[in-house]
């Protein structure tokens, strides 16, 4: 696939998947990049904690269209499309819905129902980006007006004085694994794609697909086929992927019964699900409504915590010493995560 700026989906440097797209029917926006075999593995096996409940609409109408693009992609000789385990890191936490392998690369995949859900996808995910900037600057800033006033109150020619050296390197420290996350958020990033759900779409972004991986062969039999299989997959639910994805062979669009009787809850969806059992509440009592409001923006506060987390928090920790970060990932206060690391004897 050679790089075409013009073109709806090309081929970007260094294996970057680029797109940009907006017809009233769908879109797709956005780049990434390859990921490690290694790395989709493991966030794949790893579970993130996230809280189920009833199927909602929208939860009906975001498998509907996961439908319409894995139909359009799975036609495609050389293609493996792989949906990732629910409630894993990758669906929860990355917010990949698909992966593409193609030439033993693989690339993540974002799918919503809206433009607005995309925005609303995006931005979470460059909250957190924005976030870990404005600490390494902070982190930054403080110790350089820490070294600067040493250097005012003993002179100028005490920059390599051991306080100011011992304070570069605590500086480093912390700055370091932030850095680290950073260029992780940055570099996991998905290709975001939102579309309709009718028979037309599924034909055109076969189309693109084919177009932008340099698919062979004629762009009508693959709609075709796309439609067929968007037509027989709207009947049968499509098999997620499996805790080691990418050791898979699948054949194209393997179909297999799966309830939809459970949806999955990110943050910003505990802030809209505002439903209480009057039957548990106490007139004298105000602690369930305190831990309601905590679990809106922290799903797993006041949940014991398990032998997988631990290992999982003390694997993250080495990774990213960031409390706010961490409390997003694991679903809990940043109290909660540094108790719990003091009693992991890591702080």
């Amino acid at each position: 696939m050679q790089e075409v700026a013009n073109h709806p989906l090309w081929m970007g440097a260094e294996g970057r998947l680029v797109a940009k797209c907006r017809t009233p029917h769908f879109g797709i926006l956005g780049s990434c990049i390859p990921q490690p075999k290694a790395v989709v593995d493991e966030v794949c096996r790893l579970q993130s904690g996230t809280n189920y409940a009833q199927t909602t609409a929208n939860h009906r109408s975001g498998q509907n269209t996961v439908i319409v693009v894995r139909s359009a992609l799975e036609v495609l000789p050389g293609l493996q499309i792989l949906q990732t385990p629910p409630n894993s890191l990758a669906d929860v936490y990355w917010k990949w819905d698909l992966m593409v392998r193609f030439q033993d690369h693989f690339y993540p995949i974002q799918v919503k129902s809206g433009m607005d859900d995309i925005w609303k996808c995006q931005g979470q995910l460059l909250s957190r980006i924005q976030e870990i900037e404005d600490e390494v600057e902070w982190i930054e800033k403080s110790y350089m007006n820490r070294i600067h006033q040493i250097m005012v109150k003993y002179g100028w020619e005490t920059w390599e004085n051991k306080a100011i050296a011992a304070l570069k390197d605590e500086c480093d420290g912390k700055r370091e694994p932030l850095k680290k996350n950073l260029n992780e958020y940055k570099n996991r990033l998905p290709l975001f794609i939102w579309a309709s759900e009718n028979e037309n779409t599924v034909a055109q972004l076969t189309h693109i697909f084919a177009d932008g991986f340099g698919v062979q062969g004629s762009r009508v039999t693959l709609s075709q086929r796309a439609i067929a299989l968007y037509r027989k997959a709207r009947v049968q639910p499509i098999k997620p992927m499996a805790a080691k994805p990418t050791d898979l062979e699948l054949t194209p669009f393997t179909v297999v019964s799966v309830p939809h009787s459970i949806t999955r809850f990110d943050q910003s969806d505990f802030a809209q699900t505002k439903t209480i059992n009057p039957q548990k509440q106490t007139s004298g009592s105000s602690r369930p409504n305190s831990v309601h409001d905590v679990r809106q923006r922290y799903p797993r506060s006041y949940v014991s915590w398990t032998i997988a987390e631990d290992q999982r928090l003390r694997l993250r920790f080495c990774q990213c010493s960031s409390l706010q970060v961490l409390g997003a990932e694991f679903g809990r206060k940043p109290g909660a995560i540094r108790a719990r690391l003091k009693k992991l004897k890591l702080l």
